[in-house]
């Protein structure tokens, strides 16, 4: 399955149980724009963790939501 179908299913299922998740969908259309439309299994905890790590130092939006 690919990961764009995975990110695909998943948020369309959060919308249906009324779920506002409009911050996370950016995310995980970012994620999906950095890893590129390849299999969910090709996807490795590194690049999953160098996505997370980002370049350069947490804004301030992301150290209010910790």
């Amino acid at each position: 399955m690919m990961l764009t179908h995975v990110v695909d299913a998943y948020l369309a299922k959060q919308r249906s149980l009324g779920t506002r998740f409009e911050s996370a969908e950016v995310l995980l259309r970012r994620f999906c724009r950095a890893m590129g439309n390849r299999d969910i299994g090709e996807v490795t905890p590194e690049a999953v963790a160098e996505f997370l790590q980002g370049k350069g130092s947490l804004s301030a939006a992301w150290m209010a939501a910790i």
